[in-house]
């Protein structure tokens, strides 16, 4: 924008909401007291505006619950592009699942999306506030997820499943459950992460990660052995999983992760810019065409992993559509070969 908006606070907080268009935006924020003296230094950020009008086109009253609206250049018509697993004129149906077998994998996975959420038994526990779920990804999280798995499936695409930043390992339970029912046996699950919580904020070589608290936040450390145990008790640990302990700088340039041939499907859950980019970096040029790449992180407080995707998109000329759900996760399909692979 070309100007500023002033606003007078005495005592407590304000919420100032400023209209700004979709797209990249640069924010700049400065604190005074009454005389002007400033109190705080001024702090920008720079993100992209998301829209979050979803109807297709505007004013129709149309809404695309699962995908994006492809609209006309003069805006009058458009289309739903359905997210993997979505169809119909507003993406609201998942795909048919079928009867028989391919119905009792639907019902497995959906015990095992359950299980993961801890809402097979909660209601029994009433007033008790131990977590003791395995995912923080919420169940449309995990629907999408089951999707895309079956997506890359479906199309072929070659390469194994990563994540990186696994917490307690439920989304990749998850994909192994779902290629478990799919009767997949080519594709590897690779989990990546410290095992021991986020890192300290590398203010000098990331800035936009300054002042994030992530490290100290004792529920995200989770030990390794913990994490395979969870794969244990869904009867998912094999040869086929796959566990790279170590922070993002080093595992991403380490020789077991740059082993691995292709990645059909990779998603990211570091929270920070750092760890964003670093994966980016590192192992983007392994997607496959075809393939899909999904940020956890999207809407998170800080917008440090928006930040760190879009900048890697512009460094790296991506052409690539981000889409974005309701539920804050983005996702892109990887359409060529670009500078970064």
């Amino acid at each position: 924008g070309g100007g500023g908006v002033g606003l007078q606070v005495e005592g407590g907080s304000y919420v100032l909401r400023v209209p700004a268009k979709a797209g990249n935006c640069t924010l700049t924020v400065s604190v005074t007291d009454a005389g002007g003296v400033a109190v705080a230094w001024p702090e920008r950020r720079s993100f992209r505006v998301v829209d979050e009008q979803r109807e297709c086109p505007a004013g129709s009253g149309v809404a695309c619950l699962h995908g994006s609206c492809q609209e006309t250049e003069d805006g009058l018509t458009g289309v739903c592009v359905c997210d993997p697993g979505y169809h119909g004129r507003r993406c609201a149906a998942k795909e048919a699942e079928g009867e028989g077998e391919v119905g009792l994998d639907a019902k497995y996975l959906s015990l095992v999306k359950n299980a993961l959420l801890d809402t097979l038994y909660a209601k029994d526990r009433p007033g008790e506030t131990a977590v003791v779920a395995r995912s923080m990804v919420g169940r449309k999280g995990l629907d999408d997820l089951e999707q895309m798995v079956r997506d890359v499936i479906q199309r072929d695409v070659p390469g194994d499943l990563m994540e990186t930043g696994v917490w307690q390992g439920g989304s990749c339970i998850l994909m192994k459950a779902v290629l478990h029912a799919a009767g997949d046996k080519e594709k590897k699950v690779w989990v990546v992460d410290s095992f021991e919580g986020c890192p300290k904020p590398n203010e000098g070589e990331f800035p936009q990660d300054a002042g994030d608290r992530h490290h100290t936040f004792t529920n995200l450390m989770v030990p390794l052995a913990k994490v395979q145990s969870n794969f244990e008790d869904f009867g998912l640990l094999d040869e086929r999983v796959e566990f790279v302990r170590g922070w993002f700088e080093d595992s991403m340039q380490s020789e077991r992760v740059q082993s691995v041939d292709a990645l059909a499907l990779l998603r990211l859950d570091g929270d920070l810019y750092q760890s964003t980019y670093e994966v980016l970096r590192g192992v983007y040029f392994k997607v496959s065409v075809g393939g899909l790449v999904v940020v956890d992180d999207w809407r998170l407080d800080g917008m440090q992993a928006r930040s760190a995707v879009i900048d890697f998109h512009r460094e790296c000329r991506l052409s690539e559509k981000i889409h974005v759900g309701s539920d804050g996760l983005a996702w892109w399909r990887k359409e060529s070969v670009g500078e970064c692979g």
